[in-house]
């Protein structure tokens, strides 16, 4: 099987051009009914299938598709109901599927198939995101991406552990997450076995919210997309940012950082496990000493889900970090 699971890394998937996005229209959707979905037919070639959370996609049968390059994202759930219920897709494929995303399937005769050779994913079982699932070798292992507020500015920030043909990064900004501009090119790095960061400043950003993403494009033009960073920026507020990342994350190997924050202000943070307990806090976080890393805790943190709470005298933020 040639799934990458993500722990830190966010893998990039590999993109096609001049597709529809084809989302389920009700739950729970049929792959081969048109009428199931938004695009108004059945996804095909260049097309991105988007699941959202909630809904649910049911392969019915034997769906051959082999010369289909077709793009998933998955939220909710890509069901195999059925014995003998497979996919057959192109091999320039991607399946990504997010956290809180999911393949199910009933028999060990489900299968997902991209491209020639054996199953990329068989049943029975359950495979949880996030997950990518591909027939060859990504461009970049993307550690990272990041867009931070930081006083009038958007501070946008990646890094890779490898590359492969990379010709070039755009920084692309969007106002309402469908139509996106680009910002600026930033050269690659080629081919690349070394940890590469890579950074840039949107001194101009949208007031209200806007959306930020990277496209990778390689020498051949080959591109993909990573991860979607939203970025709510008002003049009139001034409110600060809790960030967390890589998140997931692997080995206590996280940052917390307090983001915006403002000359006066002072930021208490909390760490507690799933049931309550309190695992760590640190007080008195303001504009000059505004991260914490994992190796500050003191202690390895097992597996499983942790809330951070950072509070001031005027505002209250909550993320959830998964440790793997």
């Amino acid at each position: 099987m040639n799934c990458c699971h993500i722990l830190l890394y966010l893998l990039l998937f590999e993109s096609v051009c001049n597709g529809a996005t084809c989302s389920p229209n009700k739950t729970p959707a049929n792959w081969s009914t048109a009428a199931d979905w938004t695009c108004g037919h059945v996804p095909t070639n260049g097309d991105v299938v988007l699941i959202p959370v909630g809904f649910q996609v049911r392969i019915n049968g034997n769906i051959m598709q082999g010369t289909d390059v077709i793009i998933f994202q998955i939220y909710g759930t890509l069901n195999f109901p059925t014995t003998n219920d497979k996919i057959l897709i192109n091999e320039a494929s991607v399946i990504n599927i997010y956290g809180g995303g999911s393949v199910t399937a009933t028999s060990a005769s489900n299968q997902i198939r991209i491209g020639a050779g054996p199953p990329e994913w068989s049943g029975p079982g359950t495979l949880n995101g996030p997950v990518v699932i591909t027939n060859g070798v990504l461009p970049i292992e993307l550690v990272f991406f990041l867009a931070k507020l930081n006083k009038d500015c958007v501070q946008l920030s990646w890094q890779t552990a490898s590359e492969t043909n990379n010709d070039y990064f755009s920084i692309e900004c969007s106002v309402d997450g469908n139509t996106y501009e680009t910002l600026q090119n930033i050269k690659g790095a080629n081919n690349s076995i070394s940890i590469i960061n890579y950074s840039f400043t949107d001194s101009t950003p949208i007031r209200g919210t806007s959306y930020y993403r990277l496209k990778q494009t390689d020498y051949d033009g080959k591109y993909s997309y990573s991860n979607i960073c939203a970025i709510e920026y008002n003049t009139s507020a001034a409110a600060f940012q809790l960030n967390v990342y890589p998140n997931p994350s692997y080995n206590n190997m996280f940052t917390v950082s307090i983001d915006n924050i403002n000359e006066t202000q002072n930021v208490f943070i909390v760490i507690k496990d799933i049931m309550g307990n309190e695992i760590y806090s640190k007080a008195n976080l303001n504009i000059n000493n505004n991260t914490i890393t994992g190796d500050e805790i003191g202690t390895k943190l097992a597996s499983g889900i942790y809330f951070i709470t950072a509070t001031s005298k005027m505002e209250l933020h909550n993320q959830k970090l998964i440790i793997k």
